[in-house]
């Protein structure tokens, strides 16, 4: 943590069990304001199930987790979404009778200003709210190709359309954390350029990004998550852009490691995080 500041997400210990199977174990990680993560890992590594403790999906078995300094641990999941939390799910998860401007309609609700009674009442300070909103909408949609489409329902679109909708629809909370679990499947190289500069602007208005991810971790640094041996070829696959050489790492069943370039000498740093959260 850089000038005393507080991290915008906050992993303290945090360990999940499933009867006898330790999904996560352990994990103590701090993300700054401004900052992508990458995590990476085979299947049934653990990877969705830490963005699932995050957002409140399932409850943690130990651990503490924090947004900003305040504690998330024991909150719901809308209260995790207001606190500015946001996310996407390797299996697409809209309200599929819904139309796609519903949909992102909904997701606005975190962010409009007026009362339940404003709502009933349909106020000025309601009009303004909803008119602003669904100009926003309007805005994202057209930005991402799929204005033409907002009053299909979600059902009925394809699975590309509807990933750049669930996409849409966590950015339009306007979080302070955004977790994209495997954003890019499915979608086309335009929808993918397009993906890569929303997180970039997110990245600069303050949001902190983890991201799940075989395409989009660019020069992120990483958590590689997992109880296999994570070799030359697969860790090559994920850092192809980049010209750093690439290590052979081993990575014990219950222990997470930190992988950060240093360009000028072109290695990688391996932290492990049982000593980060020590120091």
């Amino acid at each position: 943590m850089n000038s005393g500041r507080v991290p915008a997400l906050e992993l303290c210990n945090v360990c999940k069990t499933f009867g006898g199977l330790k999904a996560t174990d352990n994990i103590s990680i701090e993300v700054k304001e401004h900052e992508i993560y990458g995590i990476i890992g085979p299947n049934g590594a653990g990877k969705t199930t830490l963005f699932n403790l995050i957002t409140g999906v399932v409850p943690l078995s130990s651990g503490q987790i924090k947004v900003f300094g305040q504690d998330i641990s024991n909150l719901r999941a809308d209260k995790i979404c207001k606190v500015g939390v946001a996310r996407t799910f390797q299996n697409i998860r809209l309200f599929n009778s819904a139309t796609i401007m519903e949909n992102l309609m909904i997701a606005c609700q975190q962010t409009i200003q007026y009362s339940a009674i404003q709502g009933c009442l349909r106020t000025k300070q309601f009009r303004k709210e909803e008119h602003g909103a669904q100009e926003r909408c309007r805005n994202i949609l057209e930005k991402f190709g799929l204005l033409e489409y907002k009053d299909f329902t979600a059902s009925k679109l394809p699975y590309g359309s509807q990933r750049r909708v669930e996409i849409m629809r966590a950015l339009m909370t306007d979080p302070k954390v955004l977790l994209l679990d495997e954003p890019g499947t499915g979608l086309d190289a335009a929808s993918l350029a397009l993906l890569r500069r929303e997180i970039t602007a997110a990245r600069q208005r303050g949001a902190c990004v983890a991201l799940i991810s075989h395409d989009l971790a660019g020069d992120a640094p990483l958590l590689i998550v997992g109880h296999q041996a994570i070799n030359r070829v697969l860790l090559s696959l994920f850092l192809r852009q980049r010209s750093e050489d690439v290590p052979y790492i081993h990575i014990p069943q219950n222990q997470y490691y930190h992988i950060s370039l240093t360009p000028s000498r072109k290695v990688f740093e391996r932290i492990p995080y049982e000593r980060t959260a020590q120091s």
